[in-house]
């Protein structure tokens, strides 16, 4: 054993910051663990020119995906841009090492399609792509689509990612045959936009390009695949289309068949826009909708103002309050906050409160394993998640699997307030 080995655990005790840095750099996932379990924050950002978090420097270093996943462990932020406006998404992006991304994937989707100066991560890897790193990047972008990435998100120049890329293959002598396998792949794995980006600019470059691919024919269908397809597009005015031209032509048997997977899917948008032309304005979820699912969506992924939308949708009966209290969903919240984030702009605090604001959700509500939002609040040392549940008449004295209570490990501070509130 070398001495900077032997006196780690010294360096972590006196300085768990500077040792998480260390073990990154060494590759030693066990000091690395040592040093966030010690108060190592990988999201603070280090004073050198850089002001890169470890977090950051993680993302974006190949054969690292063991580290990011400790990271997200202790709370690091996937939704927190650097300074230029890139947030940790961009960063695996550019280490082109799909377990990077698949290790961020894995922990939450919602940043799937953020753009750092008008590109989606798909831009940036087939702006990076070329013969010698073709294999990694084209395994970067199948996951990416298949996890739902948007292929026809536009950037500044208005070219989707398949246009950077199929622009760039016409500068190539002699597309090399990788490109055809790139391009053949992106037209199969879901609906790509070809006409409607500079004046249908990629159906003819891929024609020029690659006379032996097959360039679908999109005709407006009237189906629930097309109006998935547009859903998935994040456009709007495409599932305007389909779904006026849906509503004329589908009967009502077999569009209320379809009504449970496309509201699933309009609420994975975030969006309450294409949740509203879905629901009536009247439309109130009974106690079998499935509304559970939805709300809980929303709270994973940090979607508070569609959350409120659909509260307002729930009825206040038995059956339908029963639902809306089927999952632990103030828990949910709790666990994906950050404590080293703004309350005012977290998503999921938002989400917290909104749900704390609805008298039909239950707060005490547990989950398998007995912890209630109290507990989850105590444990993650989110304060203020803790003052608002006292001030809510959060009950203290439930004990979950491990026998224990809320208040055992409660900030004093927290803890002498509420008594003190009990007094007087």
């Amino acid at each position: 054993m070398n001495n900077n080995t032997a006196n780690f655990p010294l360096l972590c005790i006196a300085d768990p910051q500077h040792a998480l840095a260390a073990s990154l750099a060494e590759r030693n996932l066990k000091h690395f663990q040592l040093a966030l379990n010690l108060g190592a924050d990988p999201n603070r950002r280090d004073s050198s020119s850089s002001n890169q978090s470890v977090f950051e420097h993680a993302c974006q270093s190949a054969g690292c995906s063991s580290f990011i996943v400790e990271c997200l462990k202790h709370h690091a932020d996937v939704q927190q841009p650097n300074a230029d406006g890139r947030y940790p998404i961009h960063h695996a992006a550019a280490s082109l090492d799909v377990e990077n991304i698949r290790a961020l994937l894995d922990h939450s989707e919602s940043s799937l399609d953020v753009q750092y100066q008008q590109r989606t991560a798909l831009h940036l890897l087939f702006e990076s792509i070329n013969d010698g790193n073709w294999r990694a990047v084209f395994d970067c972008v199948q996951l990416l689509i298949d996890r739902g990435a948007n292929v026809n998100v536009p950037n500044e120049d208005n070219r989707s990612a398949l246009g950077v890329f199929v622009r760039d293959s016409r500068r190539k002598v002699g597309s090399e045959l990788w490109r055809e396998e790139v391009v053949r792949y992106c037209l199969k794995a879901g609906w790509v936009d070809v006409d409607s980006f500079r004046r249908g600019e990629l159906r003819k470059q891929i024609g020029e390009c690659f006379p032996g691919v097959s360039i679908p024919v999109y005709v407006m269908e009237a189906n629930l695949n097309a109006l998935l397809a547009a859903v998935k597009s994040r456009n709007e005015g495409k599932f305007d289309l389909v779904l006026a031209q849906y509503r004329d032509k589908v009967d009502e048997v077999t569009r209320r068949g379809d009504f449970g997977v496309l509201l699933e899917e309009t609420v994975l948008t975030g969006r309450v826009s294409f949740v509203e032309k879905v629901l009536s304005e009247d439309f109130v979820f009974e106690g079998d909708s499935g509304v559970t699912r939805l709300l809980e969506t929303c709270c994973n992924r940090g979607f508070p103002d569609l959350l409120k939308f659909l509260l307002s949708k729930c009825g206040g009966k038995e059956d339908q309050v029963r639902q809306i209290n089927a999952s632990p969903l103030l828990s949910q919240t709790i666990k994906e906050m950050n404590i080293q984030k703004d309350n005012r702009k977290c998503p999921f605090f938002k989400c917290f409160n909104i749900l704390l604001e609805d008298g039909r959700v239950e707060i005490d509500k547990v989950d398998e394993k007995g912890f209630s939002a109290l507990h989850y609040a105590v444990k993650y040392k989110v304060d203020a998640a803790v003052e608002l549940l006292l001030q809510c008449s959060a009950y203290i004295g439930t004990l979950n699997m491990f026998k224990e209570l809320p208040i055992c490990e409660m900030n004093p501070d927290a803890l002498e307030g509420y008594l003190d509130s009990c007094i007087t």
